[in-house]
């Protein structure tokens, strides 16, 4: 299977897979968001009126207002974690196969002797955080 379009290994294959499975189910979830606004507007039409209701009674508002919280911290922690897993994912695929695609006359063979570019971006990238430090 040649899903990459390329003749070299598996790994590249199984990258791109993950990478558009990845993709496919970001867009599929905001699509089901989009499309699903009139239940959801049902939805929060209700838990208003329910809180409306809540506001005559001291007792069932202390208890609304707890779970509230708890349920909006959860919600906040879920969104947030799946927005940076998914990004740092994506990038992090995007930038190795940037890499792969922009700098493949830049890598070296190891076993001739020779540097490769990732160890030689983190000697520079060593070499100038010392220059900084000793500078200040």
């Amino acid at each position: 299977m040649e899903f990459a379009g390329n003749n070299s290994d598996t790994r590249s294959n199984i990258d791109a897979i993950l990478y558009l499975s990845c993709t496919l189910s970001l867009n599929l979830k905001y699509i089901a968001i989009a499309v699903n606004g009139g239940k959801l507007a049902k939805n929060i039409k209700a838990a208003v009126a329910d809180w409306v209701s809540a506001k005559n009674d001291k007792k069932s508002y202390k208890i609304m207002k707890k779970y509230a919280f708890k349920s909006r911290l959860c919600t906040l922690l879920m969104l947030y974690s799946s927005f940076v897993c998914g990004s740092l994912y994506l990038l992090s695929v995007l930038v190795m196969n940037l890499i792969e695609i922009f700098l493949q006359d830049q890598m070296m063979n190891v076993s001739n002797g020779n540097v490769t570019f990732l160890e030689y971006l983190l000697n520079y990238s060593i070499k100038s955080f010392s220059m900084n430090i000793l500078e200040c």
